[in-house]
């Protein structure tokens, strides 16, 4: 699964309309993967997902810092775990 469609599944469960042109969300999800997959096991790696966690809620229009709704703060979840998970597989 890519990160528009984890995106898309989550924000259709969680009732949130996402903004942002898919293909461009896609490919700067892509691009932090790649980015993340060299830093696996640096330190620093989680404060490096937690940044493009951030880059890609902002893009989303998600609320992006802890004061957001439980919406917000489960898709920034979601967003966390597929570039762990992602991050750790392109290697």
């Amino acid at each position: 699964m890519n990160i528009q469609d984890t995106l898309t599944e989550a924000a259709r469960r969680l009732e949130v309309d996402l903004k942002g042109d898919a293909a461009e969300i896609t490919a700067l999800g892509e691009s932090l993967i790649s980015q993340l997959a060299t830093a696996v096991g640096q330190p620093g790696y989680f404060e490096a997902v937690i940044a493009c966690r951030d880059i890609l809620t902002l893009e989303l229009g998600i609320n992006a810092v802890d004061l957001g709704d439980a919406a917000d703060a489960e898709l920034r979840g979601v967003i966390f775990g597929f570039l762990v998970s992602a991050g750790s597989a392109a290697l």
